[in-house]
């Protein structure tokens, strides 16, 4: 599966999958994935820049962080609808309006009156309610 996440090395070595060595990759720094891959016994990470496939374990997913707005606050581990109105990290940081749908909402705190913080697996919503 073709991905756009963004993650720092850990320094993990396991290697249960047959992966590529991580002698190129530095405890700490970032990369992005390129490609995703469910080999059947373990996912694994194919990095832009680069070669070889690396156990995904020895990652920490940066979360992507974006402003929303939404009609309702979200229950956790529930689903949740909201207008996407600008992404702040990430590969596309502009200025974009999309309808998302999120599959399930781990964390909500309220920040202000109508401002609030929704967290899923991967994502932060800095969100508006209207």
């Amino acid at each position: 599966m073709i991905s756009d996440k963004k993650v720092l090395y850990n320094g993990g070595t396991d290697n249960p999958y047959g992966c590529t060595e991580p002698t190129e990759l530095v405890k700490g720094r970032e990369y992005e994935v390129r490609w995703e891959d469910n080999r059947g016994t373990g996912k694994v990470f194919v990095l832009k820049g680069i070669c070889g496939c690396f156990n995904v374990d020895w990652f920490y997913v940066i979360p992507t962080i974006y402003l929303a707005e939404a009609r309702n606050i979200p229950e956790i581990n529930h689903s949740w609808d909201c207008t996407i109105t600008k992404e702040l990290t990430g590969l596309n940081p502009e200025r974009i309006n999309v309808l998302c749908q999120v599959d399930k909402v781990i964390d909500v705190k309220q920040l202000s009156k109508d401002i609030y913080c929704i967290r899923t697996k991967y994502c932060v919503f800095l969100t508006t309610i209207i």
